[in-house]
C-alpha cells in the first residue's frame, strides 16, 4: 500500500521537478536526470525522464534543440517556451498553497492541552523569523507570580508574563478568555483595533512602555 502511494505521488512531482530545472536554465538531457537524483526520494530512471519530456515537447510546454558536442555525439538541449514557463509559475503557486495546507494539517497538535494554532495562520519558516525576532526584541522574564483571572491556564501565564514585564497593555483577540478580565494588576487587556486607537492617540515616544 505504501509503495503504491509513494509511486503514484512521485509520479505526479516529477514533471513539475523536469519543469523546474528546465526553467533554471538551457539543460542537457542528461544533465536533468542527473540535477533530478539529487533528491534520492524521487528515485529517477532516465527511462522514465526522457519519455516525459517528450510529451512535454509535445505539448509545447519544453524546446529541444540538437547541438554539436566536442566530447562525442549531438546532444539535445532543452528550454521552457513561453508557454510552460506561464504553466510552471501556475504549477509552483498551487504547489505553495498545497504544501502550506499539509503543513498546516501535520502541524496542528495538540500541545499542554491546547492547540498549537500559530501554524494554522503562518507557514514554519515564517513562525520561525516570528520567534527570532521576539527572542531579538523581547524580555525574558523569570519567578512568574501566580495569576488566575482567567478561565484558560494557558492565558494566565501570559498575563503574568505581562505583569512582570510591566507591559502598557495586552493586546487579545480572544474573547471567549483573555479580554474577559478587562484588566491585571492594572494593566489593560484590550483589542489590537483599541491598541491602535491608543497608540495613535499617543504622541511618538522612544521611551514608550512594552507593550
Amino acid at each position: 500500500m505504501t509503495d503504491n502511494w509513494t509511486t503514484q505521488l512521485r509520479k505526479g512531482l516529477l514533471e513539475l521537478c523536469i519543469l523546474n530545472v528546465v526553467g533554471r536554465a538551457r539543460v542537457y538531457g542528461y544533465d536533468i536526470v542527473k540535477q533530478l537524483r539529487l533528491v534520492d526520494a524521487l528515485v529517477v530512471r532516465e527511462g522514465t525522464v526522457y519519455p516525459i519530456l517528450s510529451r512535454l515537447r509535445r505539448d509545447g510546454l519544453v524546446a529541444g534543440s540538437l547541438e554539436e558536442s566536442p566530447e562525442g555525439p549531438a546532444r539535445k538541449y532543452y528550454e521552457l517556451t513561453e508557454r510552460g514557463e506561464l504553466l510552471l509559475e501556475q504549477m509552483n503557486a498551487y504547489w505553495d498553497v498545497l504544501s502550506r495546507g499539509i503543513d498546516t494539517i501535520k502541524t496542528d497538535r495538540t500541545m499542554g492541552g491546547t492547540r498549537y494554532r500559530l501554524r494554522r495562520y503562518i507557514h514554519r519558516d515564517e513562525a520561525e523569523d516570528l520567534i527570532r525576532i521576539l527572542e531579538a526584541v523581547g524580555e525574558v522574564v523569570t519567578d512568574l507570580p501566580a495569576v488566575n483571572v482567567s478561565a484558560d491556564p494557558d492565558d494566565n501565564l501570559i498575563l503574568a508574563a505581562a505583569v512582570v514585564g510591566r507591559a502598557a497593555m495586552i493586546v487579545s483577540g480572544d474573547r471567549k478568555h483573555m479580554l474577559v478580565p478587562e484588566t491585571v494588576e492594572g494593566i489593560p487587556i484590550i483589542t489590537a483595533s483599541d491598541a491602535v486607537r491608543e497608540l495613535h492617540s499617543e504622541a511618538p515616544n522612544p521611551n514608550h512602555p512594552k507593550i
